[in-house]
């Protein structure tokens, strides 16, 4: 009888449990299930600072349901809200992944990120905006970069830019590895920065102002010349080591005055052969040309040609002939005039009594101040050696070697005429010159204009792209 209440017992105990399975069959083809209307990439590419922006398309089965979603980024969650808006800050390849759930269902997608350097080959232009320094990027056409007005304070939050700009240059090591060089301030700060991150890898404080930073592209390795009114130094692209130029140029000086060195210094080559022999400076406190040696090894004279500069200002001082010779413009302010110089500097390789080539002025004489400014932009083309400089809008261009007088009508006219011209550059190829110019007013006063050198004509223009321009540079790597 016992058996039987069991048995009885167990059938009913059968029966309810193939009840509840048949009940919970019948709710699992009721689940809303997860799917993506559209795949996401499976890699996305991206620059620094860059948005890697995604919105997925969520469709459930059955019935929608609310949904919850949640995004990593290399195995970290950067967001929980449906559209991905995230700000790609440090270069490298990265896995991604999103989760999306119901409460029911539950997907996984997976993707990966490059991002990428933002600063490539192109224009970098130092410049003021709204009381800061900036430094605005234009990149290369090719690139694929994007245009940023300001690259500098995004990646160098502790920075004070709230000092003026003094100068800027780009160097190479010998592995075409860029470095890029801004000095601020006065007493100035000279910032070294990562080229590819714009970051400040060194830096260092004078007590005088460095207002001309140029690199010797000669020498091994490659140094960078940090030039203010008191004294020079240079430092090897990518070291920590400083080297204080120990040549004094007092006994050149008249009456004990200081040197007040002008704002360029030009590394000239060996007349012999295609090396770097020494650099040029110039004296603006009583007019003096001033040579100082590559390394200790070398000699040069302290001044050459004395007397001829006397009292004269340096407007703009360049290389030509292969760099193996010198061209000056210079400003009287007792006379009003602008004067232009084309000489060899010579060769001293052991001696400065005997040098093996003489220094010997080539030519000389007057320039129109109708066609050049007193603070006129400089700028040669050694292959065809061809030197250009401004006034106002305007740009000239005279060849050295021609017997002619100097241009009354300019080659180049930018489209503003309330444009000042403040610097220009010539390409590596020489086919085209740059060109910076501010207007004399607004937000956004400077320019950038290209030109053609093979045809002489304008290639492209970008006006009132950045703020008062300073300086700029071309990074060629």
């Amino acid at each position: 009888m016992k058996k039987i209440v069991y048995i009885g017992v167990c059938l009913a105990m059968m029966a309810s449990l193939s009840s509840c399975i048949k009940d919970d069959s019948t709710g699992a083809s009721e689940i809303s299930r997860i799917s993506l209307t559209t795949p996401l990439q499976e890699k996305y590419i991206l620059n620094q600072w860059d948005v890697l922006s995604i919105n997925p398309q969520i469709e459930q089965t059955n019935k929608d349901k609310p949904l919850s979603y949640e995004w990593e980024i290399n195995y970290k969650v950067v967001s929980t809200e449906k559209e991905l808006s995230y700000v790609c800050e440090e270069p490298g390849n990265y896995e991604g992944r999103l989760k999306v759930t119901n409460g029911e269902d539950i997907q996984y997608y997976r993707f990966k990120t490059e991002i990428q350097f933002a600063y490539a080959r192109g224009l970098y232009v130092l410049a003021q905006n709204q009381g800061k320094t900036i430094l605005s990027y234009l990149p290369a056409e090719d690139t694929g970069k994007s245009f940023s007005l300001d690259a500098l304070a995004v990646n160098n939050p502790d920075m004070d830019l709230t000092k003026e700009p003094t100068a800027f240059e780009i160097a190479y090591n010998s592995n075409q590895v860029p470095m890029m060089y801004i000095s601020l301030g006065n007493p100035s700060t000279v910032y070294n920065l990562s080229a590819n991150r714009l970051t400040t890898t060194l830096q260092k404080t004078y007590d005088d102002q460095i207002y001309w930073l140029v690199s010797n592209p000669n020498s091994t390795p490659t140094h960078v010349w940090y030039v203010g009114k008191k004294a020079i130094e240079f430092l090897a692209v990518g070291s920590t080591m400083y080297y204080p130029l120990n040549h004094t140029y007092d006994n050149v000086m008249k009456n004990g005055n200081k040197v007040e060195l002008a704002k360029e210094i030009v590394p000239f080559h060996n007349p012999m052969r295609p090396s770097n022999h020494a650099m040029a400076l110039f004296d603006n406190a009583e007019g003096h040309l001033l040579l100082t040696p590559m390394d200790a090894s070398q000699r040069v004279p302290a001044e050459i040609f004395p007397g001829t500069f006397t009292g004269q200002k340096l407007i703009g001082m360049e290389v030509v002939e292969s760099k193996r010779q010198l061209v000056l413009f210079t400003h009287n302010p007792t006379t009003n005039t602008v004067n232009y110089y084309h000489l060899s500097p010579g060769y001293y390789p052991t001696s400065v009594a005997n040098p093996i080539v003489d220094p010997v002025m080539l030519n000389s004489g007057t320039v129109n101040t109708a066609t050049i400014d007193t603070d006129a932009a400089v700028v040669a083309a050694l292959q065809k050696n061809v030197v250009y400089y401004s006034k106002g809008n305007k740009i000239f261009g005279h060849n050295i070697l021609a017997t002619t007088n100097f241009p009354t009508t300019p080659t180049f006219t930018l489209s503003n005429p309330n444009d000042k011209i403040v610097q220009m550059y010539i390409s590596q190829d020489e086919s085209q010159l740059f060109v910076a110019a501010n207007a004399p007013s607004g937000d956004m006063q400077g320019s950038i204009y290209c030109y053609d050198l093979t045809n002489n004509k304008l290639l492209w223009e970008k006006k009132q792209v950045t703020g008062k321009i300073h300086s700029m540079a071309y990074r060629i790597y």
